[in-house]
């Protein structure tokens, strides 16, 4: 057995053996490495913002035309048919076209469907400057107050949303 302790490797003597171990201030040097990490962080996150800036700037307003385009067409014209009690019934509704024309909103009723007793209704207030291409939509309500159906406008881009009020025989931009 003694012949066994003779094939066993050397022992390595570390250079450090004996001395007293020296303690440094780790977090008073930053090494430059981990100081490289920082501004590949922040150029990151700079890149983000970017992204999303144009994102909102350029992006979105011009999906929203694209899709307005497809919706709408170049004239960005709607239509609507519904029974509202003038002169009209399930079979013949009375239809609507509503769009922005110069910055008015305009609405034209044709009662019953018929072209010869079209109202024009076009609003008094003007919408933004360079808006033509803004999408006008209309919604009828059930008219709880006098149990007529109203109609809703509602103006893309626009927070406010104006009516038309029935009278029974016409619509009035006040009740």
């Amino acid at each position: 057995m003694a012949s066994s302790y003779h094939n066993l490797p050397i022992p390595v003597r570390r250079a450090s053996a004996g001395k007293p171990a020296v303690q440094t201030d780790t977090q008073a040097v930053v090494p430059p490495q981990q100081r490289d990490h920082y501004v590949f962080m922040l150029v990151g996150m700079l890149l983000v913002v970017v992204v999303v800036v144009l994102w909102q700037a350029v992006v979105t307003p011009w999906w929203q035309s694209v899709t307005d385009q497809w919706q709408y067409g170049g004239s960005r014209v709607f239509q609507l048919d519904a029974v509202v009690g003038h002169e009209d019934s399930q079979a013949n509704p009375t239809h609507f076209l509503a769009f922005d024309l110069h910055g008015k909103i305009t609405v034209i009723e044709f009662p019953g469907g018929s072209m010869e007793h079209a109202r024009v209704y076009t609003s008094a207030m003007l919408i933004e400057e360079g808006s033509n291409n803004r999408v006008v939509t209309l919604q009828v309500t059930g008219g709880k107050q006098h149990g007529k159906p109203d109609l809703i406008i509602h103006i893309e881009g626009i927070s406010a949303t104006p009516m038309l009020y029935n009278s029974g025989s016409a619509f009035s931009w006040t009740q």
